[in-house]
């Protein structure tokens, strides 16, 4: 996945692309290190989220696909600046 952040006070926008697909884009919060990302902001079901922490250029934390059903799978990411 590629994409781009825009952190702005406690404001988070940008855009992400997964192999080459359509460019999605996304929104979040900031409060101190820790970020949370609405990776389809405007999707009701099937949404993905991601909390982590930032470490210098990098944000660690968990996933999670979420739906009306409640979690439908998570697991665990590393994002890493270029």
């Amino acid at each position: 996945i590629d994409g781009e952040l825009v952190i702005n006070d406690s404001t988070v926008t940008g855009e992400w692309q997964f192999n080459n697909e359509s460019v999605q884009q996304l929104e979040g919060t900031v409060r101190g290190q820790e970020v949370f990302l609405n990776m389809n902001p405007r999707v009701v079901d099937n949404n993905l989220f991601l909390r982590g922490t930032m470490q210098g250029r990098t944000i660690r934390g968990t996933w999670s696909q979420v739906g009306f059903p409640g979690v439908m799978a998570e697991g665990t990411f590393v994002a890493e600046r270029k």
